[in-house]
């Protein structure tokens, strides 16, 4: 078992000499007494010990700890010239060793706590895949339940998204106001044909989530999320109606602002008829709506 270093830890320093415990070892030589300001926690006598050893200075004594104080080997006269400083000095860094120590102990924790929490939700992916009729458990309202929801769920009246009322049957509309915490870019796909959107927002836990939207002239809207750190990402396809408001304007603006600045033909027609595309599906609802071939009067040739 791994030693656990407190977190509450306060540096000890030395508060007193209580004579009765002092006592005569060896010829001249005295075992002096220092009272900590504290009983010393798991795992810090040694540290100290440690450190006394890599001190190096004349007629260096043996010390060590003994309950709440620590002690030395010498004789009394070369205490307020010799040791007394070394002995706070040690005490001092071995303070200082214990506290990183602490806090490596409570970075590492976190750490695999949300390594765990990421694995359970792979898992219940798995299970969920696997064995539909079992009804999966996880934290309400958090991150990855939402998600999960959405990924387990998609096609019923769940939210696509964070940031929605999960359990309220609302109509679709309601679930695009939906705001990403960071917009991270566009770009045409590799493919000429598609245009991405990158996002990502924080958990719980502090750690980025990320969203890429993928837009399409030849195939419905996709989105691929995941932890920003993994390599394994969801991918599936998204209704249109089910993208965010400000995603959509995003897209519109990005098309717009390089169109304006690209004078390559083929790719300025293609930014044209993704435009055309997203202009069409944002004005259906109205009953417009224009072939997603046809250009945009002064935005672009065809």
């Amino acid at each position: 078992m791994s030693l656990q270093y407190k977190q509450s830890f306060q540096g000890l320093r030395i508060v007193g000499l209580p004579p009765d415990r002092c006592h005569a070892t060896k010829g001249d030589l005295v075992r002096v007494y220092f009272q900590l300001s504290a009983p010393p926690p798991l795992g810090w006598a040694y540290i100290f010990t440690s450190v006394w050893r890599s001190l190096a200075y004349p007629v260096k004594r043996q010390t060590g700890v003994d309950g709440d104080a620590v002690w030395i080997d010498c004789i009394p006269d070369e205490l307020a010239a010799i040791h007394r400083e070394q002995l706070d000095y040690a005490i001092a860094q071995t303070n200082v060793i214990y506290q990183n120590k602490a806090q490596a102990q409570a970075r590492e924790a976190e750490r695999e706590k949300q390594l765990q929490a990421e694995l359970r939700l792979k898992l219940e992916l798995l299970s969920h895949t696997l064995y539909p009729a079992a009804a999966p458990r996880v934290e309400k309202g958090s991150l990855m339940a939402r998600l999960f929801r959405y990924v387990c769920g998609r096609g019923t009246e769940k939210d696509p998204l964070p940031g929605g009322q999960a359990a309220v049957a609302a109509p679709v509309e309601n679930r695009r106001d939906y705001h990403h915490g960071r917009f991270d870019g566009a770009a045409i796909a590799a493919d000429g044909h598609s245009l991405q959107l990158d996002y990502f927002d924080h958990d719980q836990g502090g750690t980025r989530f990320r969203y890429r939207y993928v837009v399409s002239l030849h195939a419905p809207p996709r989105l691929i999320s995941g932890f920003i750190h993994e390599d394994s990402r969801l991918d599936y396809e998204i209704p249109f109606e089910r993208i965010p408001h400000h995603v959509i304007s995003d897209a519109q603006d990005w098309l717009a602002a390089e169109m304006k600045v690209n004078r390559d033909e083929p790719l300025t027609n293609t930014l044209s008829a993704l435009l055309n595309y997203l202009r069409e599906h944002e004005n259906s609802s109205c009953g417009g709506g224009r072939s997603i071939l046809e250009p945009v009067a002064g935005e672009g040739g065809g």
